[in-house]
């Protein structure tokens, strides 16, 4: 899902303390301006590389969010990006 092997590197740049500052929002590359959104399993595991990398933050889901499907990821995401 997060398909970035700079994940790691960009996480340990970033130093411990400043990690409470960050909410990461996510969308995955191959949704993005297709109106299709990523199915919760895929978002619960980019979500989850996310947290391995940089420590328990927020991640919101930001991949064509709508009323009829936010409630999908209620049980995975810490929020919703909508744009």
């Amino acid at each position: 899902c997060v398909d970035d092997p700079y994940l790691d590197e960009q996480a340990q740049a970033i130093q411990k303390e400043h990690t409470s500052k960050i909410i990461v929002a996510y969308e995955a590359l191959k949704t993005i301006g297709t109106g299709n959104n990523l199915s919760v399993s895929d978002f619960e595991s980019a979500a989850q590389q996310i947290t391995e990398a940089f420590g328990k933050v927020p991640v919101l889901y930001g991949g064509s969010v709508k009323s009829d499907n936010v409630t999908e990821y209620e049980a995975v995401a810490d929020g919703y990006l909508v744009g």
